[in-house]
């Protein structure tokens, strides 16, 4: 069984003249990447790396999950295709990954991620900061579609679920 975990980002600032690529996580958006780290560690659903957009509150947010998980910062790969990715981008990139995986998590942005999740729950639900998506699936990542996979519950830092 693969999983692909998909995980918006922490809640980020957004102060006057910041470009949105360059926006940093609040305090409450770091200890929420921490507070989602320390679950995946306790329910078992470390990923075996982790693809982030390259925007600096994802690659802020996989870092501290990473951390917490205690997987080296080697173990980030930013992915130009997930900054503000729509569903369709999301599957090829999940479809790209090499059949060594068999747990990846993404780290994006909405409303790409809040999509991509509803067509495999069949729910369309807020995909808050920080929510995390578990979808599950048989097979090789090339073969991954939303037809082939089921989802968990959406999981949310602050036991929201």
């Amino acid at each position: 069984m693969r999983e692909l975990l998909l995980l918006r980002h922490g809640k980020s600032d957004w102060p006057p003249n910041m470009p949105d690529f360059e926006r940093t996580l609040t305090r409450r958006g770091k200890e929420s990447a921490a507070l989602v780290g320390g679950w995946l560690r306790d329910e078992e659903h470390v990923p075996d790396y982790i693809v982030t957009s390259p925007a600096r509150r994802a690659i802020d947010t996989a870092k501290r999950v990473a951390k917490t998980l205690g997987i080296s910062n080697d173990e980030i790969i930013e992915e130009p295709r997930l900054y503000h990715a729509d569903p369709q981008t999301i599957l090829a990139v999940a479809r790209d990954q090499p059949d060594m995986g068999q747990r990846v998590l993404l780290v994006g942005h909405n409303p790409g991620m809040e999509s991509f999740y509803g067509a495999v729950s069949g729910v369309l639900e807020p995909f808050e900061t920080a929510a995390l998506g578990i979808l599950q699936f048989e097979g090789e990542w090339a073969d991954f579609t939303p037809d082939n996979a089921s989802a968990m519950p959406l999981i949310r830092p602050r036991g929201q679920n």
